[in-house]
Parts: structure tokens; sequence; C-alpha cells
């Protein structure tokens, strides 16, 4: 007589498929199945979050990706998604306590950089922004977000260079509506 076994990765690369499909339900089915075979499964839980934030359900999103990161605490898309959902939640002191603790574990990566920038402006602290912006730069020259985003603050001190900035950014991606 043998056992039967549930193999969580094939739940949930089941679960990220039909998310990819957009058939959240199912992937949401999906992904439970491999949280009961394995409750700790950090991937599983990030794209869980991922899917409640989608619908609007971001208290349990955050829940999710803490407890991805209880799993795995260097786990650099959580960390990002973490922190990129309490900004769009506009609780930006806790964003910005996000980033910079993602910032201690992953030093000059232009993704938290750029984006802490960003809650930076939603802050006002323009030149910590500007900052931000430039060290993004520094790490990944070719970053359009971060061009653009320097840019938005340079608006308000040298016209010129921002207009620089947004023809770089435009440059390297030439379809970009911001």
């Amino acid at each position: 007589v043998g056992q039967s076994f549930v193999d969580p990765a094939t739940f949930y690369h089941r679960g990220v498929t039909l998310r990819a499909l957009g058939r959240r339900d199912e992937a949401i089915a999906a992904l439970d199945q491999a949280l009961r075979a394995q409750p700790d499964y950090p991937e599983a839980l990030r794209i869980g979050g991922l899917i409640l934030s989608e619908a609007g359900r971001t208290e349990q999103a955050l829940a999710f990706f803490d407890g991805a990161l209880q799993s795995r605490p260097r786990y650099f898309e959580a960390l990002l998604d973490r922190a990129n959902l309490l900004r769009e939640m506009e609780r930006y002191d806790e964003a910005l306590e996000a980033f910079s603790h993602a910032l201690t574990l992953f030093p000059g990566n232009a993704d938290l950089l750029n984006n802490r920038g960003v809650v930076f402006i939603d802050l006002g602290e323009f030149e910590e922004a500007r900052a931000d912006f430039e060290a993004a730069l520094t790490a990944k020259p070719d970053t359009p977000e971060a061009l653009f985003n320097r840019g938005t603050v340079l608006l308000q001190s040298d016209a010129q260079a921002a207009l620089e900035s947004f023809n770089q950014a435009i440059a390297l991606r030439p379809v970009y509506p911001d």
C-alpha cells in the first residue's frame, strides 16, 4: 500500500499558470492546496499575496507577504512587493521603512532605490528622492523609471536637466506613457 504524496510545487506552478491565464479563483484553489501541503511555502505565499492585492484585499495580502518573509527573510520579490503595496496603501512611513530594510539586505539595488525615491516624493522629501534616483542610475544607468522620476524631481529646480532626464527615459523606452 503506497502513501499518497502531495507535491506542493505542482500546485504552486499550477496556481501561477492559472493566475497568468486570468483564472484567479482556480489559481487561489491551487495555491491553497500547495499551502496545505507546505504552509510555509514562500513562493506560494508571495503569489497569494499578489492575487489578494489585485483583488483589493490589501491587509490579507500584507499578511501573505509577511508569511513569505518569515519563511525566507531575504526573499527579494516579497520584500519589493510588500514595500510597493504599503506605498499603494499610502502608508508611506511604513513603505519607507520597508524599502530601507530591503536595501540593508540588497544594498545598491536600483529597483529598491528607485521605488524608495518615489516614497520620498510622496513624503515631500525631494533631496532624498533625488539622491535615491541618482544612486539607482549609478547602479543601473539605463533605467527609464529612475530617469523619469529624477526628471520629475528636477522640474522643481532645473527644467533643462529635467528635460534631459525625460529625453533619456524616452530614448530608452519610446513608448512611455508617463
